[in-house]
């Protein structure tokens, strides 16, 4: 025995330690505390990625969208000489002072039997107004005509603008579009046919404009339907110009009595919108009212297919960060 080595076993101990059940329910408290604030996080993350795109329906658009999309605002000066003297080529045109005449009297009937102040008083009178712009352009041209598409649903288009992102799309109030006519009509059959679309717009248009309702004026307000309406606008326009690949679009704001012209102008995906004073139509019974409706109406023409660049002069705006 003396050969073997001596071994020694170990005794277990049988203390235990007490376990601190404060310092538990303290470190569980403070890991429940943690979970929520990694938890509300988690929500903020999908907030904002919601709020950095998202989808916006046309009358929906706001300031907001356009400021985040660094749309800038500028001024289209009207050269009221030039534009006078526009006005008054109708009346050296036979056709078009007879169409004017004609369209006098059915504005005379509209606001005799229109109440004017719901909200479809001012597509009575923009349809009537659409109409003559629509008879006197295709008189002017043999191998082209005109076609009005109300309510036109466009298709979707995104926009970026430094990680923010946004979608415009909806219905456009008017297109008012200049095509070519051709042998078999397909130009004419693809514009006037129920299905047709603002792909079809963009590719056949050797001419156009857009022509957006604005928001009813509330009484004793002056342009606040007007200032409102333009953010939804310029949407629009956006919207053709990047469908249709052009760089310059032409649209307008009115309510029937006030007009306002634009020119979208687009560089290197940024968008700058040029906008002109309102002018006042007004009523077939108020002063100058022809000599008026025959400037609007020769506009509206001018915009259907530009070519006089002396009517108007585009100025940037400084924008400050006040504003």
């Amino acid at each position: 025995m003396s050969g073997q080595p001596l071994t020694h076993k170990r005794k277990r101990s049988t203390h235990v330690t007490p376990i601190d059940v404060s310092k538990t329910r303290r470190f569980m408290s403070q890991f429940e505390a943690h979970r929520a604030e990694l938890q509300g996080v988690d929500g903020m993350k999908a907030e904002i990625t919601q709020v950095v795109r998202h989808k916006v329906l046309f009358p929906d658009v706001s300031d907001t969208e356009l400021r985040n999309l660094n749309v800038r605002p500028g001024r289209l000066v009207f050269k009221r000489i030039k534009v006078s003297e526009l006005g008054d080529e109708t009346q050296a045109d036979e056709f078009a002072n007879e169409e004017l005449n004609d369209l006098r009297s059915r504005l005379e009937k509209i606001y005799r039997r229109v109440n004017m102040h719901c909200d479809g008083g001012a597509r009575i009178v923009l349809d009537a107004i659409l109409l003559s712009v629509g008879e006197i352009a295709s008189k002017n041209s043999t191998n082209r005509d005109i076609a009005i598409i109300p309510g036109l649903k466009t298709q979707d288009t995104l926009f970026t603008n430094d990680g923010y992102q946004v979608s415009f799309g909806g219905s456009v109030d008017y297109r008012v579009v200049e095509y070519e006519k051709d042998p078999d009509n397909d130009n004419e059959g693809r514009l006037f046919d129920p299905q047709t679309s603002d792909k079809y717009v963009c590719e056949i248009a050797v001419g156009h404009f857009s022509l957006v309702v604005a928001k009813p004026r509330r009484p004793g307000s002056t342009e606040t339907g007007f200032v409102a309406s333009i953010p939804e606008a310029v949407a629009q326009a956006m919207s053709f110009s990047v469908n249709a690949k052009k760089n310059t679009t032409h649209f307008c704001l009115s309510d029937g009595i006030y007009f306002i012209f634009f020119i979208l102008k687009q560089e290197n995906g940024s968008f700058t919108y040029y906008q002109s004073l309102t002018l006042e139509l007004g009523q077939p019974q108020d002063l100058n009212f022809d000599k008026r409706l025959q400037e609007i109406i020769q506009l509206l023409l001018e915009w259907l297919n530009p070519c006089r660049e002396d009517l108007f002069e585009l100025k940037e705006m400084v924008i400050t960060d006040s504003l």
